[in-house]
């Protein structure tokens, strides 16, 4: 199965890559949108397991929109913190849950950056937890953009200048005093893609893995086998042909792991 996974580069002023904000896609032709949970664990997955963070960000931290279930502790982050920066997008609804676990993620060394920031009062109390505070330059401009830099900064939070579409436009945020950029003008999101094995090679290769190990034991083989209804199958069927001469039929893959130690079946 082929996997997609978007990323797109944030630059300081310099115009070094500083970090890389992750995009999910998924399927072979350009894919489609996963929403919720499932969609930021197989970004985790992907990103983190198909390609390897060196592969993908080269050392630097990676940003990744987490769900509220992940925000507030529901499940937790499996990444460790110096390698992620948890985005916080601007429709989160803000309460007394959501401000406890995004401190215990602070607490536990995760850096949190809000994004879409436009001013809103209600997400005031978010700038004071937020280590970096990402602005639409492109939704928010005059006067409104001036003011929202200035709330953001009083929190101390680095700037993040998103979709810059021009010169003109990453040349005002400089003067604005953003510290990092983001947006077409300077690059596009960008497709990675690589190979993900199915569920049925990923129990066949942990398979190969044990079976060379001979201190394994026969349950941890079971369980594996036993984890893929289709391979318990074609194991059972295989165990129970006539080539194999057994004069009582095996319907158990425990009763085959034990007939096996007894008998040598392959």
């Amino acid at each position: 199965r082929r996997t997609r996974v978007g990323r797109q580069a944030i630059y300081d002023a310099e115009r070094h890559v500083a970090a890389y904000e992750m995009l999910f896609h998924a399927g072979a032709s350009g894919g489609e949108e996963v929403a919720g949970e499932q969609a930021t664990s197989q970004l985790i997955a992907t990103t983190f397991g198909t390609f390897g963070l060196e592969a993908i960000a080269d050392g630097r931290p990676v940003f990744i929109n987490f769900t509220r279930a992940f925000l507030t502790g529901v499940i937790p982050i499996p990444v460790e913190p110096e390698n992620v920066v948890v985005e916080l997008v601007d429709t989160l609804a803000v309460d007394h849950e959501l401000l406890l676990g995004l401190r215990t993620l602070k607490d536990a060394g995760y850096r949190l950056a809000l994004k879409g920031y436009r001013g809103e009062a209600a997400h005031g109390v978010l700038i004071d937890l937020a280590d970096f505070v990402a602005i639409d330059v492109a939704g928010i401009t005059g006067p409104a953009l001036s003011e929202a830099v200035a709330q953001a900064r009083s929190g101390g939070a680095t700037l993040l200048a998103t979709d810059i579409e021009n010169a003109a436009t990453l040349n005002s945020c400089v003067a604005l005093g953003f510290e990092l950029f983001q947006g077409s003008h300077l690059q596009r999101p960008s497709v990675l893609e690589g190979r993900t094995l199915s569920p049925l090679q990923l129990v066949c290769v942990r398979l190969l893995n044990s079976l060379g190990d001979p201190d394994v034991p026969i349950e941890s083989i079971e369980q594996m086998v036993g984890s893929d209804p289709g391979l318990t199958l074609r194991l059972l069927r295989t165990a129970n042909s006539a080539s194999h001469g057994l004069a009582a039929e095996i319907a158990s893959l425990h009763q085959f792991a034990q007939l096996t130690l007894l008998t040598d079946i392959p």
